[in-house]
């Protein structure tokens, strides 16, 4: 039932956590099944942001660019933005890992609209803190330092604790370039 396949996701994410077997993967993976097998688009993307963690190896990074792609699909399907939203963040991730910069700016354009439709705190200060990201691997210290510290201020207005990291980190990314 798409109960046990959201409970299977849910006990996927806490054994990710603290299980150094990794009995995460086959757990999520049930839940990824059963979710399909009973049409449960909702849960199926809940499983699936549980599963994009899991994969570790020299394919891992194509592997969780399929997920966030399966996220996206299910997100418009269902009409969840936030569920796109999340696809669009993981791909962001992925892509910048390999290198991929153009289609990296591509998706953090995309990412960046539906944060504006979606008008949500949490979402508009993580653009600004991409936006320092994209500036410093151009070599742009001054918008770097400048979205750097819109991030930091609308990180401050959504009460997200992880703003004053990102912060932290793209400020001495920038001295040490400086």
């Amino acid at each position: 039932s798409g109960r046990r396949a959201a409970l299977l996701a849910a006990l996927g994410q806490e054994l990710y956590w603290i299980d150094p077997q990794n009995r995460a993967v086959p757990v999520v993976e049930e839940a990824i099944g059963l979710a399909r097998r009973v049409g449960d688009d909702r849960v199926l993307a809940s499983a699936l942001v549980q599963s994009i963690f899991l994969p570790f190896g020299p394919d891992s990074g194509e592997k969780r660019l399929r997920i966030a792609d399966q996220l996206q699909e299910l997100g418009r399907k269902l009409g969840d933005r936030e569920t796109l939203m999340l696809g669009h963040a993981y791909r962001l991730t992925e892509l910048l890992q390999m290198g991929e910069v153009p289609a990296l700016d591509r998706e953090l354009e995309a990412f960046a609209e539906l944060a504006h439709e979606l008008r949500m705190p949490h979402h508009q200060w993580h653009v600004s803190a991409l936006r320092a990201m994209r500036a410093l691997l151009d070599g742009d210290l001054e918008a770097a330092e400048r979205f750097a510290e819109q991030a930091r201020a609308a990180g401050e207005r959504a009460e997200q604790p992880l703003a004053a990291q990102f912060y932290g980190i793209q400020l001495i990314s920038l001295r040490r370039l400086q």
